[in-house]
This record gives structure tokens, sequence and C-alpha cells, in this order.
């Protein structure tokens, strides 16, 4: 399994920022390594990379 470190500073509101994390349905918008996402349920999604 690969891991990854970023760290940024985001000039919002941490709330804001969490919202838009974890809005799994716009994951595109800002995870340039996947071409969709689909939700099964409340507590799962799969995740479709672009090498898919």
């Amino acid at each position: 399994m690969a891991t990854t470190n970023i760290k940024a500073v985001i000039p919002a509101e941490l709330r804001k920022v969490w919202d838009f994390v974890l809005d799994i349905e716009n994951y595109g918008n800002w995870r340039s390594d996947l071409s969709k996402t689909e939700v099964i349920s409340d507590k799962q999604f799969i995740e479709y990379t672009k090498d898919w």
C-alpha cells in the first residue's frame, strides 16, 4: 500500500474545508488521480482511478 503525506495551509474556515473534503461525489474536482466515484451507501463508496 502506498502512503502519501501532503501538507498545505488553506485560508478558509475549517468547517467549509471539512465539508468539501467529505463531498465524495465531487472528489474528481480536486483528486486528479480519479476518473469517478460511486456512492454505495452512507458508509461505503468506490473510487475509480484513471488507470481503470
